[in-house]
């Protein structure tokens, strides 16, 4: 490549990690998607781009360890293609962002937000990647993190949300149990069936029934 090309790399690179040590995630990411514009104008060999992304992550592990953070939760860079080792790449910015500003207190935070949405959004289409979005990390290390903060993965818990929601419009409406399902976000009546009781140990309509019985007996009784 020529001087100036490689001058304009460099200078790009330098900016993205400028902005890393800054713990600045809106310039860093803005000064990647620079770069890797850059490359693709300029149609920089792919052998090449590889090296860029090395000395990028490097970078990432050595502000990692200034941190006193360990770095084995990165993996290999891809070499499969361009958009694989570009995605890598901003996952090893964006979560390197994430962990060098975080403290107990905004982990707290950070699933606390995503639980309390979940609690009131189960009906809608939870997916990874939106929440991991949502909280600003990338879909695997915000998987990992959830897991570890809440003892459980977030497919459980979001699961789990939706079937304590089922057990309570069972007992409380008369909807039919593919309504409910519906209302809970499992548009799928043999599958929530299916969880329902793997959940509960009954069936939605036997759960029914037994909580009718239930509260019969609990007025007599009163």
């Amino acid at each position: 490549m020529s001087e100036d090309t490689a001058s304009a790399l460099w200078e790009r690179l330098r900016l993205v990690e400028s902005a890393l040590e800054n713990h600045s995630g809106d310039a860093a990411l803005k000064n990647m998607e620079d770069l890797f514009q850059l490359i693709k104008a300029q149609k920089i060999p792919f052998s090449s781009v590889c090296q860029i992304a090395l000395l990028l992550q490097n970078f990432c592990v050595s502000l990692l360890f200034s941190h006193n953070l360990p770095a084995e939760q990165l993996t290999a860079l891809p070499t499969g293609s361009m958009e694989l080792l570009e995605n890598s790449v901003r996952e090893y910015v964006t979560e390197t962002l994430s962990r060098i500003g975080r403290t107990e207190e905004n982990i707290d935070s950070i699933i606390y937000k995503v639980k309390q949405y979940i609690d009131q959004n189960y009906s809608t289409n939870l997916s990874l990647d939106a929440l991991a979005t949502m909280v600003h990390l990338s879909p695997s290390y915000f998987s990992k993190l959830f897991k570890r903060e809440m003892g459980e993965n977030l497919s459980t818990y979001i699961l789990n949300t939706r079937v304590e929601r089922a057990k309570f419009l069972l007992r409380t409406t008369d909807k039919k149990a593919y309504e409910i399902a519906e209302a809970v976000g499992i548009y799928d009546p043999v599958y929530f069936s299916k969880i329902f009781k793997k959940s509960t140990g009954l069936k939605p309509k036997e759960y029914r029934e037994r909580s009718g019985a239930d509260e019969m007996e609990r007025k007599i009784k009163s």
